[in-house]
């Protein structure tokens, strides 16, 4: 699975009229620097004057443009078939390994401590595997877009269907991800107004498995972040893969938050029947802010449909619809309340987005594709006994290093995710901020580090007289005493002064009209006052924006927290010791009852005896 170099398009690479019409593009001059020979002149002649002029800067120049990294498009893509089961027929050979394999192990035991036979092994990472939920993220851009919480909910549940039609041909594994391995790509949205998705993800635990990812898009108004911690079990004639683990999007400008599970993976026919894959469990993505739910099945029983899946969108425990048909193919959602049933999903392998990656040679060396390269290579061979050769270095490998740490007593830190109070990996550069267009320009990555540029500041410097010799004598004010500058594709608003400027020099040599050259003066004065209070604003925009973020995190922290101190909440916990109260005063009335018995009655009867 190499990815072919070039071909990728980058911002870097944008052409110079592209450039030219961006702000960011805004060159820093100092005053005194024109397009314009006859300002030039006026330079010169302010400057034999004796005029002391000094440089203020009224805001400070930006940072040119960063090289960001630069991607390829991924041509190679395996669909599997679609409207199929998964199923493979192993050779005797094969066989006879699985044999072995399974007489050492016992149902319901881990498998994450086995190592399985080469040839079950799908040529990728798990980091890699993970990324598939991404090829129709432009759905889940469009559901960000709708007003509606019902069509959001919808959108996104068919966002979530449309990562699974993707699959291997036959039954296969993906690699188990070396601890520190990481993983990158990206996703180009045409259109008016293109943009990317990023994904990156990082194996930050080996023993317990954990993969955190992150997945940023904030043009389109959306990111994810998750862990997911993976583990198997034996189930005699089937094997489960589950992936334990929530993932959380964030719908950046409307201030949601959805969280999302995983369904199970399972492989059928291990002792019997023919080997084949299947999805199963049952899948939540819920909102806490909208009250809207979606709930997925993909264990359905006694039905003809070849990887069936049913569901249904509930508004707290009303249903809004349901829907039925296959996860790898056609999937239709009746509306509870109209009776209407449409086709909200179907594969569509023509429209899926282009991935882009880090071509080989320029990837890092635990970077999932380098790392695993010599075993992807075998495998591709269909050499096994190198594949083979090759995986258990790299585990051996993995040992080794864990040795080593322990000696030391060293402890793994992860390089891009990081654990928070409540236990989910969050990525360190996250930026949940809503995209601003006046100020965000465009998102890009670099190291690993998704990163938003900002559109660049018009760099105003005001040339200024020095004290000693400034006046507010008219007759002192020269149209060279003030300026604003900007860069050259303003220059034709500076020509559009030129005429007042240049009139006011005509009457200074004929008659010296200082009234117009007190007003040119004036006017530069006006125009270099109100750039600078432009840009200040927009800097304390800025400023703002990242506040709006905290507040938002804020406000739905607290909302979260009066609803678990609800008055429901509270009156359900007053039953509750009610009843423990109720339940305690019987139980010491039937104890003074069973006591009052034995000495009165008891007592009784021994007083009679005697």
């Amino acid at each position: 699975m190499q990815s072919e170099p070039g071909g990728g398009v980058s911002l870097v690479d944008m052409s110079p009229h592209d450039i030219t019409d961006s702000t960011f593009a805004d060159d820093v001059h100092w005053a005194g620097d024109t397009d314009s020979p006859e300002e030039e002149e006026d330079d010169d002649a302010g400057s034999a004057n004796g005029e002391d002029l000094k440089m203020v800067p009224v805001v400070p120049p930006t940072e040119e443009l960063i090289n960001e990294t630069s991607y390829s498009v991924h041509h190679q893509e395996e669909l599997g078939q679609h409207g199929k089961g998964l199923e493979e027929k192993l050779p005797e050979e094969d066989r006879s390994i699985f044999w072995h394999l399974l007489l050492q192990v016992r149902p319901g035991m881990d498998l994450s401590k086995v190592v399985l036979p080469t040839f079950i092994l799908d040529p990728r990472s798990l980091l890699d595997k993970l990324s598939d939920y991404y090829y129709h993220c432009d759905i889940l851009a469009s559901a960000t877009q709708c007003e509606s919480p019902f069509e959001r909910m919808k959108g996104l549940v068919v966002w979530y269907l449309s990562g699974f039609y993707k699959k291997p041909k036959g039954v296969k594994k993906p690699y188990n991800p070396i601890l520190g391995e990481c993983f990158r790509c990206v996703w180009d949205h045409p259109g008016d107004s293109p943009s990317r998705t990023f994904y990156i993800a990082e194996q930050v635990s080996h023993h317990p498995p954990i993969t955190a990812f992150h997945v940023s898009n904030r043009r389109e108004g959306y990111s994810i972040n998750g862990g997911i911690l993976t583990r198997s079990k034996y189930k005699g004639n089937s094997i489960q893969a589950i992936l334990d683990g929530t993932a959380r999007l964030k719908l950046l400008s409307r201030g949601e938050e959805y969280h999302i599970t995983f369904p199970h993976l399972i492989c059928k026919g291990m002792l019997f029947g023919k080997l084949s894959m299947d999805l199963g469990g049952k899948v939540t993505i819920a909102c806490p802010t909208t009250g809207y739910s979606a709930e997925l099945n993909f264990s359905v029983w006694l039905t003809r449909t070849v990887n069936p899946l049913e569901g249904k969108i509930k508004l707290g425990n009303e249903v809004m619809a349901t829907l039925q048909g296959s996860w790898d193919g056609e999937i239709f959602l009746t509306d509870s309340k109209t009776k209407e049933t449409d086709l909200c999903w179907k594969p569509l392998p023509d429209q899926r987005l282009r991935r882009s990656t880090v071509a080989l040679e320029k990837q890092e060396q635990f970077e999932s594709e380098k790392l695993w390269n010599n075993v992807t290579l075998a495998l591709g061979d269909c050499n096994q006994q190198d594949a083979t050769r090759w995986k258990t270095e790299l585990e051996d490998n993995q040992r080794e290093a864990a040795k080593q740490r322990i000696a030391k007593h060293e402890t793994w830190t992860p390089r891009l995710f990081v654990q928070d109070e409540s236990g989910d990996w969050i990525y360190r550069h996250a930026d949940n901020r809503p995209w601003d267009p006046l100020l965000d320009l465009y998102q890009y990555e670099k190291d690993f580090v998704i990163q938003t540029k900002l559109r660049q500041q018009r760099s105003v410097f005001a040339a200024v007289e020095s004290p000693s010799s400034s006046t507010l004598d008219p007759n002192h004010i020269s149209s060279n005493a003030i300026k604003m500058t900007t860069s050259p594709r303003h220059a034709s608003q500076r020509r559009r002064r030129t005429p007042l400027t240049q009139r006011s020099n005509s009457d200074s040599s004929s008659g010296g009209d200082t009234k117009n050259r007190a007003v040119a003066a004036t006017e530069g004065a006006l125009t270099t006052t109100m750039s600078a209070g432009i840009d200040l604003i927009l800097s304390r925009v800025q400023v703002i924006h990242s506040e709006q973020g905290q507040l938002i995190k804020d406000v739905r922290d607290l909302r979260q927290s009066l609803q678990l101190k609800s008055p429901l909440s509270v009156n359900s916990k007053i039953d509750a010791v009610t009843r423990k109260f109720e339940y305690l005063l019987w139980m010491a009335v039937g104890l003074g009852a069973v006591c009052f018995y034995l000495l009165v009655f008891q007592s009784g009867r021994v007083t009679s005896t005697l």
